[in-house]
Formats: C-alpha cells, sequence, structure tokens
C-alpha cells in the first residue's frame, strides 16, 4: 500500500478538527476534504513534466480567422490544418448563423463576417447550409458596412474594403513626443504595440491575392454587402452629429478628413524616416522567443509591416514571428484554433496558490518544481517582474511583480502602464473599441494591497527592511484611497479584467483584510462589499455575473452560478466571516456539490461561461483552469477556517 499522500494527511488533521464542530458542519467538512483530495489529484494529473501549467485560453473565433486571413496573405500553405480551422469555425457558429464573442452572446457581425471570410478561403461552398445561415444573420444586422475599424482594415488588405473607408494612421505619429498629450506611449501597451506596425499597414495600403484574384474591389464576399457597389461608408457619426453630441469626437473626425484630403502625409518628407523609425520599434520589441507583446494581432501585424518594407519570409527573425504563433495554436477533438495569448505563468502561480491553499505541504517535490518554473522566468534585472511575453499573466502583471514607482498618480495600480489615463484618447476615429488607454483598477489596486499585506506579516516572522515596509504603507495608504473614492454607492468594485462586479469586489475584499484592524474607513468600505455580495448570492449557493454587467450595472451579480465567480464571492466572504456563517456553508456546499468534471481519481467543474475580460463590451475570455484553482483556493480557505475556529474552541 503506497504512503499518505499530503492530501491524506491534510485530511485527517481537519478530521480530527471536526470533532469539535457540530454535526452538520462535520459532514461538509468532509465533503470538503474529499472534493479537495479530488482537486488536487486532478491538478497534478494536468501538471507538464516540467512543472508548470498552462490551460487552453479561449476567447473567440475572430483570432483564428484573423491568422487564416494572415496566412493568406503571406502566402503559409494551409491545406494541412484546413480540415481542423474549419471544424473550430463550424462548431462555433450559433443557430442563428453568427458567432458571437463570447457564449451566451448576442451575435456580433465583425466575428461573422471575419468568420465568413475565413470559412471562404478555406474552401468551404457559398452555398452550404451553414454559410447561407450566415449570410443572413450578417445581412440581418447591416452587412459589411457595420463592422469595426479592425475588421475594416483586414478587409481592405484583399479589396474588400476601400482604403479610403480606414481611418488614417500617418506614420509620422511615432515622432510625437512624450511630453504631447498624443503619443505612442501615451497609448497602453497593447494599443501600441499593434498601432506601431498598422502605420506601416496603412502607408502601403497593401492589396492581397483572395482565392478568386487579386483586385483592389474584390467581389470575394460581395454577398454579404446589402450594397456592394456602395462600400465607401463612413466609418463613424458625421461631423454633424459628433457636433452636435461630441465635440472631442469631432475634432479628431476633423483632423482625419484633414489628413485624408494630404493623402495621409504619404509624400511628407519624414515619411521615410518615420517609416524607418517604426521598424526599428518593432524589431527592438521582439522577444527572444519571437513573439511581439505575447498577443496574437500585433503578431500578426509586425511579420506584415516588416514584410512590406522588404523584408523576406527568409528572415530569422520573421521565421521565428511565424514559430511563435505557431505556439499558440490548440488542436483537440474540436478543431484547430489560434490562442489570444499563452498563460503558462499565469496558470502556474495561481495552481501553486491554489494547492497551498488546499493543505499540499510547500515542500511537496511537485509545488518545488513549479516554483522553480517560475523563478527561471523572473527578470532578474531591475524589474523583477516576467519576462516580457507573459508578464502580462502574472497577476494581471502587477501583484506579485509591483515596483512602488508603477503606482498611478490617483493612488491606483493598473495591467501595465504608469499613469496610462488619457482616456480622450479613445475619441481618435482608429478606436471603436474603447481600449487605447490603461487607467488604475480596482481589481489590480486590490492585488496589489494583497501582495503589499503578505510582505507585511511576513515581517512579524522574518525580517524586512524597514525601509521598505515604510514605502509599502505610504502606497497601502494611498491605495486604499483610490479604492474608497471608486467604490460603487452598492458596495462593489468594478472588475476590469474579471467578470465583473464580483471579481473586482474580491480582489479588494482580499487587499484591505491585511489594513482594516482598527481603521473605521476601510471597515466600513469591507462592511458594505460584504452585504452585496451576500445579498447577490443564487438560492443554490453560488454566485454568477453576465457579461452583461458591464453595459447595465443594475445587473451586477445577477446570472446563473459558475465555479470561478462562485469561488471569488466565498474568497472574498472569507476575508471577513467564519466558517459557521449561512452565506459560506451554502457557498461551499454548491462547489462541493457542482464539482462534475472527472478525470481518473481526480476531479474538477466545468465552466462554459467566460469569465475574464480583454476589452470589457468587445472582448472576453475564459482561461480554462479559473474554474478548478479558483474553487481550489476558496475550499482550502475555507478549512483552515475550520481549523482556525476548531483551535479557538479547544483553547477555550
Amino acid at each position: 500500500m503506497s504512503a499518505p499522500t499530503a492530501t491524506a494527511q491534510k485530511a485527517q488533521i481537519v478530521d480530527r478538527g471536526d470533532s469539535n464542530v457540530e454535526l452538520g458542519e462535520s459532514l461538509l467538512g468532509s465533503e470538503v476534504v474529499r472534493a479537495l483530495s479530488m482537486a488536487i489529484r486532478y491538478a497534478f494529473d494536468m501538471m507538464n513534466s516540467d512543472g508548470h501549467w498552462r490551460g487552453e485560453l479561449l476567447s473567440n473565433v475572430t483570432i483564428t480567422a484573423e491568422h487564416i486571413l494572415f496566412c493568406q496573405a503571406v502566402g503559409v500553405d494551409l491545406s494541412a490544418d484546413s480540415a481542423a480551422y474549419k471544424k473550430y469555425l463550424l462548431s462555433q457558429q450559433r443557430r442563428d448563423g453568427s458567432w458571437g464573442i463570447a457564449p451566451d452572446y448576442p451575435g456580433d457581425v465583425s466575428t461573422s463576417a471575419e468568420a465568413y471570410l475565413a470559412l471562404k478561403i478555406l474552401g468551404v461552398s457559398a452555398a452550404t447550409l451553414e454559410m447561407q445561415q450566415a449570410r443572413d444573420f450578417i445581412s440581418r444586422v447591416g452587412g459589411v458596412a457595420k463592422v469595426r475599424v479592425i475588421s475594416r482594415i483586414y478587409f481592405a488588405q484583399f479589396g474588400l474594403f476601400p482604403w479610403e473607408a480606414v481611418p488614417q494612421l500617418p506614420a509620422e505619429f511615432i515622432f510625437m513626443p512624450s511630453q504631447l498629450p498624443i503619443n505612442v506611449y501615451a497609448l497602453s501597451s497593447w494599443a501600441r504595440s499593434l498601432i506601431i506596425p498598422l502605420l506601416i499597414i496603412r502607408h502601403h495600403q497593401p492589396i492581397y491575392a483572395l482565392p478568386n484574384g487579386r483586385t483592389a474591389s474584390n467581389d470575394f464576399i460581395d454577398e454579404i454587402w446589402l450594397d456592394a457597389k456602395n462600400k465607401m461608408v463612413p466609418h463613424g457619426p458625421t461631423l454633424l452629429e459628433l457636433w452636435r453630441n461630441d465635440t472631442l469626437g469631432c475634432i479628431f473626425g476633423v483632423l482625419d478628413k484633414v489628413l485624408c484630403s494630404l493623402g495621409g502625409l504619404r509624400r511628407f518628407p519624414l515619411r521615410g524616416s518615420a517609416r524607418r523609425q517604426c521598424v526599428n520599434w518593432i524589431l527592438e520589441h521582439q522577444e527572444n522567443s519571437g513573439d511581439w507583446a505575447g498577443i496574437i494581432p500585433p503578431m500578426h501585424a509586425s511579420i506584415l509591416a516588416l514584410l512590406l518594407e522588404d523584408f523576406t519570409m527568409g528572415d530569422p527573425r520573421l521565421r521565428r514571428g511565424l514559430s511563435a504563433i505557431e505556439q499558440f495554436a490548440w488542436q483537440d477533438e474540436d478543431g484547430k484554433r489560434i490562442q489570444a495569448c499563452i498563460s503558462p505563468v499565469w496558470d502556474t502561480v495561481l495552481m501553486t496558490r491554489g494547492l497551498c491553499d488546499a493543505g499540499v505541504d510547500k515542500n511537496d517535490e511537485r509545488l518545488q518544481r513549479a516554483v522553480e518554473w517560475c523563478k527561471t522566468r523572473q527578470q532578474l534585472g531591475q524589474e523583477g517582474d516576467w519576462q516580457p511575453s507573459i508578464r502580462q499573466l502574472i497577476f494581471r502583471g502587477t501583484s506579485d511583480t509591483v515596483d512602488f514607482g508603477d503606482a498611478n498618480s490617483d493612488g491606483g495600480w493598473a495591467a501595465f502602464d504608469v499613469n496610462n489615463n488619457k482616456l480622450f484618447l479613445n475619441k481618435i476615429p482608429f478606436c471603436d473599441m474603447n481600449n487605447l488607454c490603461d487607467p488604475s483598477s480596482a481589481d489590480v489596486t486590490g492585488r496589489v494591497l494583497e501582495a503589499f499585506g503578505l510582505m507585511a506579516h511576513t515581517s512579524y516572522h522574518e525580517h524586512v527592511d524597514p525601509s521598505l515596509l515604510s514605502r509599502i504603507t505610504n502606497a497601502s495608504d494611498r491605495a486604499i484611497t483610490y479604492l474608497a473614492q471608486t467604490q460603487e454607492s452598492c458596495g462593489t468594485w468594478y472588475g476590469r479584467w474579471g467578470v465583473n462586479y464580483i471579481y473586482g469586489t474580491s480582489n479588494v475584499l482580499c487587499g484591505l483584510v491585511y489594513f482594516s484592524k482598527d481603521r473605521r474607513l476601510v471597515q466600513d468600505l469591507v462592511d458594505s462589499a460584504i452585504d452585496w455580495l451576500k445579498r447577490t448570492q443564487n438560492a443554490e449557493g453560488g454566485w454568477g455575473e453576465g457579461l452583461g454587467s458591464y453595459q447595465d450595472p443594475a445587473r451586477a451579480g445577477r446570472a446563473p452560478s459558475t465555479p470561478s465567480q462562485t469561488a471569488w464571492a466565498l474568497m472574498g466572504l472569507l476575508t471577513q466571516l467564519g466558517p459557521n456563517d449561512d452565506a459560506i456553508k451554502k457557498g461551499v456546499t454548491h462547489l462541493v456539490h457542482s464539482q462534475t468534471k472527472f478525470k481518473g481519481e481526480g476531479a474538477s467543474w466545468q465552466e462554459r461561461q467566460h469569465t475574464a475580460t480583454g476589452f470589457p463590451g468587445h472582448f472576453y475570455l475564459n482561461y480554462t483552469f479559473y474554474r478548478h484553482y479558483f474553487p481550489v483556493m476558496a475550499l482550502g480557505r475555507y478549512m483552515e477556517k475550520v481549523r482556525a475556529s476548531n483551535e479557538k474552541r479547544d483553547i477555550k
């Protein structure tokens, strides 16, 4: 018989402690121990041999569709993968013929039009039922004329949309000094990594071949235009409408018209120098792994831009870029698709933390391998964070990698940039997804506070430089002020990177718990947040929130329960409530009873909803391990509360 595992040893400890708990709680405790045991086994079964975890990152079909368009443009042969790509794209089509940006979200015209084009490139006949249904949906919602600006750019590269109907992006933008309110570094890191190569693409205005040939007025998808003879449709409201309703938008609109009348400044004397500067920026920002920014759209755009500037596919930098893209591919029985980004560090850190919360011995050889895997990927220079291609995935780029200089002037933290809060930039005609800036957010700030609180707590039993503690205290005080100013009247905090108010509120509570003692302000913030979480608990004990809360805050916390969101709510409540609280017991019971995904002797949870956020209202994500390590954390913390409660009773 094999030796008892760390989980079994932990279970024995919990069982002894449960002898002091009421019968109902003892039964619940036993169920939790069993659920954790199976979850731990599942986690280690999913671990890679070198010590890391990497779950699939789900988004929507646009990333894969745009990859197919990219391959068509650069001449990459997709014949070997064509069937797998078609299978995936068709598997995601809705009954109404559309494709959406997330499950249970209305069909989207841009997503659907891109998927339709990709399928035609892959050879799917327009006469098939699926394509007929897609055409019907696209026509019902306005046709190709209604697609977003980035889709226009993709289509214009094949002559499917006039370049003249795309906002101007003069390459001289690269020269704008940082002292001016508008410059490339006033954009968020993800925006500039895409826009700089787009400056090159917009200059060249390429026309690539489609299966029916190469022409600036290609009719390859005319069937999804409502009026294929009039493709010069405006990309936004008219100047008169903007003048009446949006003065700043009107100013940017006038500027775009002026640039258009000047030919986009293509004959401007500095254009050659501007293009070279853009090329240099692209080359300097390519990672050693070959990618750009760790996300697919800038990777596609950067390779296209370099090819337009006379680089060849034989160039080692482009070969590394193409190889990096393939690392983002995922293939299984549902077909082949491309992930928007990959999340090995994010998944490994959070899985490790969940397993520690669940009681796995921190000296367990498997956990040690995971820690070492993460340590080898840390930048050991001044940054102290993780390699650029994945640093955005480690606590949304901040929590465990924070520098005091990274705090914004308002006291909060953002995901990647500092004081990147010029929200007026979202009025630029190019931006119709409200995603050009990276201001402070409560969810990231809560993560940072949690990290600071843990560091301060460490100082009780380990030496921590007093000057460091002083800086932590000062930064935390400013962060608490920021959180007090951004709390909603109902007690919640907005979740920028997770859906939505449940996520933001949980993150903040997990940070504030270290700073609530003898602080009336903090306790008031906490009390109203706890009250909101209790009010929004579903009847069966879980919590859920749909993507619609980003458009309508009244829908916050009102949706069918999901494992990740239930876990977030529980972790928030457990910062203040004990294991005997009714809301806690109901939530824990729900998690235990919803553990229905089995793999061998292990078990996990099922979750089809997207509960992570890329761009609110436009791009959502499903980290497929969220459904696992967050419930493991919540159940582990519950059992720790049970143990602590029993120890207090024993002392009494």
